[in-house]
């Protein structure tokens, strides 16, 4: 994952995954991860994710549990 998703603070190391609701919109969930090697701006997530979550890389530091977000395409 990019290292721009990854929030870490002296207890915890985590991740936003968005999750849909049945009106379309996306809230975010914050879940702890275990990181693996890194190389260069990205970073392995060796545990706390499945494939294919949608997670959040741009402006995850300015985040809090259960936001509402609108996911935008990657550049």
């Amino acid at each position: 994952v990019p290292r721009t998703a990854v929030n870490q603070r002296p207890h915890a190391t985590y991740v936003f995954v968005m999750e849909p609701e049945e009106n379309g919109q996306f809230r975010v969930k914050q879940r702890m991860v275990r990181l693996g090697p890194a190389r260069d701006n990205e970073v392995a997530v060796q545990s706390g994710l499945k494939g294919g979550e949608r997670i959040v890389s741009d402006g995850a530091f300015k985040l809090r549990d259960g936001m509402l977000v609108r996911p935008v395409a990657a550049r």
